[in-house]
């Protein structure tokens, strides 16, 4: 009967650790979106890095690892041009924008090459109590027409 109390006891911790092991799994942050890769651009005192390029498809994540939320902006229109994203809403005004707790993502993935300008609003204990900051993302190949002489 011992025995049977002892085996009980190991499969309960068996089962306890493969939960606490499954959960550690989940918190962490792939490598790879079901269309391409995942490019991160971490948010930290300063954007890192300010100018990111990935390819149509590709998932391009924003990572907040201050200790305060941090809102990351692109203009009215930019995100209609996306196959997936996370975080990210209208904002009126001519903007759309994905506000980051600490710790956290938000991410897109373009379905359409361009060049796409964003900024990233920090609060901070400074005079006006925000840091803004811009950073790009260019996407596949970008073909800049000349002008026809």
């Amino acid at each position: 009967m011992r025995t049977h109390t002892i085996h009980g006891v190991l499969t309960q911790a068996a089962l306890a650790l493969g939960v606490i092991l499954g959960i550690g799994c989940a918190i962490s942050l792939p490598n790879t979106s079901r269309t391409g890769s995942i490019h991160d651009i971490t948010i930290e005192p300063e954007i890192l890095p300010v100018e990111a390029s990935a390819n149509i498809g590709d998932e391009v994540r924003f990572v907040n690892h201050r200790t305060a939320a941090v809102e990351v902006v692109f203009l009215e229109g930019d995100l209609d041009k996306v196959s997936c994203q996370r975080g990210f809403r209208s904002m009126g005004v001519m903007r759309e924008a994905a506000k980051i707790a600490p710790g956290d993502a938000a991410s897109v993935c373009f379905n359409k090459p361009g060049f796409y300008s964003y900024t990233v609003r920090m609060t901070e204990s400074v005079p006006g109590g925000e840091t803004i900051r811009s950073g790009s993302i260019q996407v596949g190949k970008v073909t800049l027409s000349t002008p026809k002489s």
